[in-house]
């Protein structure tokens, strides 16, 4: 049976009242981890639209980079399933765009209309270094502002690896870790200041994959005090 999927303004408007203190005063960076996320009753199907893993379907880095191995994207929408699309188009709708704005407190917030690879997967061996995300989009000119990432993952126990982890703005150490669990959301400001990444391989068995949603949103401008160069996605290694 299909559902039909929306958030609830009420939902939002709940998380909106108090949730806004605690990601202005996490650490290492603004962040927030909201769980569940979905409603319990339609992850599964989110979870099942998943097109199948095969070359055809998914853009791949192979394992010749060192900071990115194993790692899938797709932002196919015609391969994606009916209830997973429809979660995507809710992400990217205005009344979960207001809550973002009044939970980072950026006004002006703009979705991707590309979903911008919106599907991930990530196979054993799978990582991604420690790095600060690029901050501009060439195509929209557009500021990065803010990534949205829910995690997929029921079945995958803590001896496979894969925590986000949260650095120090200086880049020194991990902070803190985040369990990539079952509708799990993690919500973080994109700037030079909040590194972040799972740089030890997955240890998850062959036939497993750590999957996630991961949607970017974008403003026109960005505070004067906070200008900085387009770039590209800085790894800690390559600093």
């Amino acid at each position: 049976m299909t559902h039909c999927f929306y958030f609830s303004r009420d939902i939002l408007a709940k998380w909106a009242d108090h949730l806004p203190a605690v990601y202005a005063a996490a650490r290492p960076f603004p962040h927030v981890e909201i769980e569940p996320f979905f409603p319990e009753d339609i992850v599964p199907d989110i979870a099942r639209g998943f097109p199948p893993l095969r070359p055809e379907h998914w853009s791949g880095s192979g394992d010749a980079d060192p900071n990115r191995k194993h790692k899938y994207m797709s932002g196919n929408e015609s391969l994606f399933g009916d209830v997973l699309r429809q979660a995507l188009y809710q992400l990217n709708s205005s009344f979960f765009v207001e809550f973002l704005e009044r939970l980072t407190g950026i006004e002006g917030l703009i979705p991707d209309p590309y979903l911008g690879g919106a599907l991930r997967c990530y196979t054993r061996g799978g990582l991604l270094g420690v790095h600060t995300d690029y901050n501009w989009h060439n195509k929209l000119k557009l500021y990065r502002r803010v990534n949205l990432i829910v995690y997929l993952n029921r079945e995958w126990p803590v001896s496979f690896g894969g925590e986000l982890e949260l650095w120090t703005t200086d880049w020194s150490r991990c902070a803190k870790r985040i369990f990539p669990g079952w509708n799990k959301a993690v919500i973080f400001g994109v700037d030079d200041r909040s590194p972040h990444g799972f740089p030890a391989p997955l240890r998850c068995p062959e036939g497993y994959s750590r999957k996630s949603l991961q949607l970017y949103y974008y403003s026109a401008r960005i505070p004067d005090a906070d200008k900085w160069t387009g770039h590209a996605t800085v790894f800690r290694d390559a600093r």
